[in-house]
């Protein structure tokens, strides 16, 4: 399939899906074909400006008309895992977006399904691609901070200042929406402590609701991983943060770091390898590689890019179904320990 054209659907034409439209539409091995939304305004409208692409209202018929190889899925949180399951009994290479399910057990079903068909994966984590992130892991797996002493982490933003019941996310039961700052934002700061620490050996919560009947707004975790430990604090409803901020702070025996979506910062006491001692800093600017589409931000494009390849015999993404799955298990502690 490496020289040939990937035949693409996309499930669900809201904000995220349009972003991922873009970001694929334009990639020279993708032939973007169809795509599927239960909205008639939205397929109807689209319809009339993108050519070459059928437009349907149930992923069942798109998935039975249309030959397709891999399928974007970009609806709501309770609807992930049931329609990529779909997607991967039917053959296809799936990126859905994050989370991957709702609870454990459908995660682990559906990669379950997608190892034993040989399929490629991609969950939407993401940060994974943000480059100071990427560079602050690049300073971690070094060693260069030494043995880890702790870290702490926040995820905030402002985006919910009132009751406001009507949308998904807000809703607790998994066949309705995802369910609360945890599912629904929270889980990018937890991936990528996954992704810098691996999966804790033992997670305490405490979640609490300020706006929402039936979800949390706020959510504080902490990760114990047995000679060090380090804790996670993320609410969308922080007045002061008028758009979302991701910051880490890492303590090691040889220095510290601190990681923000935009700069990043560290010392070290001693030189190591290519690091010398003393305080450096960069910034997303200086790190920032083009893309071939700047859509929403450059990591939407480097995290498709990443799935394609691997869809069409590449290296495997940053983020397939067996690296959400421990993200998954995560969550799912959060969950448990925060409702007790």
């Amino acid at each position: 399939m490496t020289d040939t054209q990937l035949r693409v659907g996309i499930i669900g034409l809201g904000k995220m899906g349009l972003v991922h439209a873009a970001a694929i539409r334009t990639h020279p091995r993708v032939n973007l074909v169809a795509a599927c939304d239960t909205s008639k305004f939205m397929t109807s409208t689209l319809s009339r400006y993108l050519t070459g692409m059928a437009f349907h209202d149930s992923h069942d018929r798109m998935l039975a008309t249309e030959n397709l190889d891999a399928v974007f899925i970009t609806t709501p949180t309770g609807s992930h895992a049931p329609l990529a399951l779909d997607c991967a009994r039917a053959g296809l290479h799936v990126f859905v977006e994050k989370p991957m399910a709702t609870n454990l057990a459908e995660a682990e079903e559906l990669e379950r399904e997608l190892a034993a068909k040989g399929l490629r994966s991609q969950v939407g984590y993401v940060c994974r691609y943000a480059p100071t992130f990427e560079k602050a892991k690049e300073i971690l797996d070094s060693g260069a901070l030494g043995r880890i002493l702790g870290f702490g982490s926040v995820k905030y933003s402002s985006d919910v200042q009132k009751r406001v019941e009507k949308s998904w996310r807000f809703i607790r039961k998994p066949s309705g929406g995802g369910g609360g700052v945890v599912n629904e934002f929270a889980c990018h700061g937890v991936d990528l402590l996954v992704w810098l620490f691996g999966e804790p050996g033992d997670v305490g919560a405490r979640m609490e609701s300020w706006y929402s009947d039936q979800v949390e707004d706020y959510v504080h975790a902490t990760f114990d991983y047995g000679d060090f430990s380090g804790w996670i604090d993320s609410s969308w409803s922080m007045q002061d943060y008028r758009k979302p901020y991701n910051r880490i702070d890492i303590t090691g025996e040889n220095g510290r770091l601190t990681v923000t979506d935009s700069e990043l910062r560290w010392m070290l006491h001693e030189p190591h390898g290519e690091y010398t001692a003393g305080w450096h800093s960069t910034n997303v600017t200086e790190l920032y590689k083009p893309v071939r589409m700047f859509v929403g931000d450059i990591m939407f494009t480097r995290q498709a890019d990443s799935f394609i390849d691997s869809a069409t015999g590449g290296a495997p993404s940053r983020s397939p179904a067996t690296e959400a799955l421990r993200t998954q298990r995560v969550l799912e502690a959060i969950h448990r320990e925060g409702s007790r």
